[in-house]
């Protein structure tokens, strides 16, 4: 007897939660996903000086760099419509399927685990294992499989558009000089100028970008480990994972500055901001930042912009 499959509405056999054709989706989408986000943790990090010296894991933890906004809120955080990014997602199927994980699991090895328990494909071994016909996996009778396959197949959708556009590619620079505006700005990475939509003003990267730093620094703000990662991201442009956050606590390289309500150790976020911009600046070289030698760069672009239009 079939019945009809929630996600096509075509008939499915009644044991299962969704079609054939729904099923075969889910396996594709995840070889998608194994093939295809270790390239996408590549470019979030490529900006680093000594990238592709160890594995896309240890690159991330070792030396954060600046975050394309788009590829980040893909694998780690949440889009502006609610939906969880790549780590979340797979770290909820997991736990439906009462799969044991930890903190530094590999994006593609929790994809590896889901793939095994849908089907028992081995990815990265190339190895297919055959189930007996008189075997269903456990997932593809779960109540909440249909959504698994949705959730999935959007994030093969989501990820395949990073791939082919260069959305990936802006850096967050911070609010508009702009006292009147304030409007958040970001460029693509090479960008050495970025004209404000909305005033109108245009600046140089860099004056933005010590502007924002000079507001990390003296912010005073303090947080718990988690939310510093956040908000490193939302402020600073720059991709923390929670090993690297823990590896500074560790070492006492980032000092405990106090606690929260709950008594949990909170710490400073212009320390963080230091630990996670050390290694970049010393890779790259150290650029010459004194805001006066900036200021006076803005107003010769504005002179030359002013002169132009005038002559």
């Amino acid at each position: 007897m079939a019945t009809t499959c929630p996600n096509c509405h075509r008939d499915k056999p009644d044991e299962h939660r969704v079609c054939e054709r729904c099923e075969t989706k889910f396996t594709d989408d995840l070889k998608w996903l194994q093939e295809h986000l270790p390239d996408l943790e590549y470019r979030l990090n490529k900006a680093n000086k000594d990238e592709g010296k160890g594995s896309g894991g240890a690159s991330r933890a070792n030396a954060p760099s600046p975050v394309r906004e788009n590829i980040w809120t893909y694998l780690y955080g949440v889009d502006d419509k609610g939906n969880d990014g790549v780590e979340t997602t797979l770290r909820v199927i997991l736990r439906c399927l009462g799969n044991p994980m930890h903190d530094r699991m590999e994006l593609t090895d929790m994809v590896q685990l889901i793939a095994q328990a849908a089907c028992g494909y081995d990815f990265r071994g190339g190895v297919l294992v055959i189930l007996p016909p008189n075997i269903t996996p456990a997932i593809l009778t779960s109540p909440a499989f249909p959504a698994h396959v949705d959730e999935i197949h959007r994030l093969r959708v989501t990820g395949h558009r990073l791939l082919d556009t260069r959305d990936e590619e802006h850096v967050i620079l911070g609010p508009c000089a702009n006292s009147e505006c304030g409007i958040q700005l970001s460029a693509p990475i090479d960008e050495r100028e970025v004209k404000c939509p909305r005033c109108g003003n245009v600046w140089t990267v860099g004056y933005l970008t010590h502007l924002r730093e000079q507001r990390i620094l003296n912010s005073g703000i303090t947080a718990g480990q988690a939310r510093l990662i956040e908000l490193l991201a939302e402020v600073a442009g720059l991709a923390v994972n929670k090993s690297t956050m823990r590896s500074w606590v560790h070492r006492n390289q980032l000092k405990q500055a106090g606690e929260d309500e709950f008594s949990k150790p909170v710490y400073r976020l212009a320390d963080a901001y230091q630990l996670a911009t050390k290694d970049r600046k010393e890779n790259a070289g150290e650029e010459n930042t004194n805001l006066w030698n900036l200021v006076n760069a803005e107003w010769r672009n504005h002179n030359e912009r002013t002169s132009t239009v005038e002559g």
